[in-house]
């Protein structure tokens, strides 16, 4: 009988995010958790910002946290008016309630819960110099400017931070994504077109992954819903599908295209934007990322009745408006291993919230790209992970609003009051202790038993039942755990009433 493969964890991290470790289970679920609404950072109300800020980009450099972003300011209702008017302009206005200028800003944070914009005084926008503007173009539009900071120890100093925008090809030609480099991450100049062909209409990802040592790009295309692929010339934005693509390099030079992310044979194909797909920071063997889900609802349309915004009557202008009026959106989690294969979520990770005439929109839950640890707003409770999000897309002043998840909280391995358990695959590992982050009831618990490749209990390493609370538990046992490492075990996990979000053997 051929043994199963044995798993080499070392000392990282697992997140309890797939079944990759699970061998059997039995009363175990994987169980999705949803982030927490916790407050507004900053409002986006300065003249070159406003209501169409967006493509939040999270960085932190030493100690500090930014935030790069889009300024913008276009209104569905003046979209909706212009329709009505049917005034055609030459060029855009850059003024007024309707500035379409989209200037890429920065902000910063010490702790992530509140922001402030520092000023950069680079360029001058209709007067006002004291702006935070790190990069515009003069009388052009900037769909989108994604920025990271290149964690390739080869990187050269005057290249640390990287940025891609996509070029319009027009009428006639296919669009294009360029590169700027930056030493500081505030001075971008031009460098190149990068060889890969695309829509590009939208945020699109590129970073280091130390694991493998190579960057992985992610961005926009579509196809046909008959799989088809399209061209710039017969793009049909109400039927055919927005994907993920990814490519990757070793130099930032030669690409290697690999087609769409992989949701597996029986994933339903629908309409993605923003991937946002990056690593893991407490974890290097773990993708994950927060597409936008795409939905036109023009079929249940009476709906649009109740669903009122200011200042104007969606279900009134729909045929004027067309899907700016009837498409929604939401945000969907995706995790993988190895960056080309993914597990979606079918449910919403966060949807448009409760109804506040400002939401239910073609614009709802933009995440920003990244993640941070801060801490709890409870004093001696353990870090969180913060996330961020616009709200009020097209309607006002956006607020980036900060959302929260336990540590590891994306998912976890979920039992209820009636119990189950969990062993694994055959695996190794280095250190002396293990450590896990769960959460039980109080009549609930955890309780894991190292076994042999057999499965049965090595004794001397049964932790008892722990019950409690904590991202980080030293699990004890009799014997010391260090005699173990680098032998092929499993472990063979008991549950009731809890949750075992990761572990790590150190």
């Amino acid at each position: 009988m051929e043994q199963p493969k044995r798993i080499e964890l070392g000392n990282t991290r697992e997140v309890c995010w797939d079944l990759y470790l699970a061998e059997t289970l039995e009363g175990v679920t994987l169980r999705m958790h949803k982030p927490v609404r916790k407050n507004i950072v900053m409002t986006c109300d300065k003249p070159w910002e406003g209501c169409t800020t967006g493509y939040l980009d999270l960085l932190k450099v030493g100690d500090v946290f930014r935030m790069y972003y889009r300024g913008g300011n276009v209104y569905i209702k003046d979209e909706a008016k212009q329709e009505e008017e049917k005034e055609e302009k030459e060029g855009p206005d850059f003024t007024g309630s309707n500035n379409q200028h989209g200037g890429i800003c920065m902000a910063e944070s010490k702790d992530g819960k509140t922001f402030t914009r520092p000023k950069i005084c680079k360029f001058d926008f209709f007067g006002e110099k004291e702006n935070n503007i790190v990069f515009s173009k003069e009388n052009e539009f900037i769909d989108n400017f994604s920025i990271f900071y290149d964690e390739n120890p080869a990187c050269p100093p005057e290249e640390k931070f990287k940025a891609l925008t996509y070029v319009d090809g027009g009428e006639s030609e296919e669009n294009m994504i360029a590169y700027y480099k930056s030493p500081d991450g505030i001075d971008f100049t031009y460098d190149r077109i990068l060889p890969i062909p695309g829509k590009f209409d939208s945020f699109n990802i590129v970073f280091w992954d130390k694991k493998t040592e190579q960057y992985f790009f992610y961005y926009r295309d579509y196809h046909k819903a008959d799989g088809g692929p399209t061209t710039r010339q017969n793009v049909d934005l109400v039927y055919d599908i927005r994907d993920i693509r990814v490519a990757t390099s070793k130099d930032f030079i030669t690409w290697k295209e690999h087609g769409q992310i992989d949701f597996g044979p029986d994933a339903e194909d629908i309409p993605l934007y923003t991937s946002n797909i990056t690593k893991y920071f407490r974890s290097e063997n773990m993708f994950w990322g927060l597409p936008v889900r795409y939905c036109d609802r023009r079929e249940d349309e009476q709906n649009f009745k109740d669903l009122t915004l200011p200042g104007f009557d969606r279900y009134a202008l729909r045929e004027k408006l067309g899907r700016g009026a009837s498409a929604l959106s939401d945000a969907v989690l995706i995790t993988s291993r190895d960056g080309f294969r993914f597990n979606r979520t079918d449910e919403a990770f966060n949807t448009p919230g409760p109804e506040n005439g400002s939401n239910w929109i073609y614009g709802d839950c933009y995440h920003a790209y990244g993640a941070i640890e801060t801490e709890s707003d409870f004093p001696g409770e353990a870090n969180e992970i913060s996330l961020y999000a616009g709200h009020g897309y097209r309607t006002r002043p956006l607020d980036i609003v900060r959302y929260t998840l336990r540590l590891d909280g994306f998912f976890s391995w979920h039992a209820d009051y009636c119990g189950g358990r969990v062993l694994t695959k055959p695996i190794t590992f280095s250190g002396e202790t293990l450590s896990i982050n769960f959460e039980t009831s109080v009549r609930g618990y955890v309780q894991i038993l190292v076994c042999d490749e057999a499965g049965e209990p090595i004794p001397g390493y049964d932790s008892g039942r722990l019950f409690g609370n904590s991202v980080d538990r030293t699990v004890r046992f009799e014997k010391d755990l260090s005699q173990l490492a680098g032998k092929p075990v499993r472990l063979r996990i008991e549950m009731k009433d809890s949750e075992l979000y990761s572990f790590i053997f150190n």
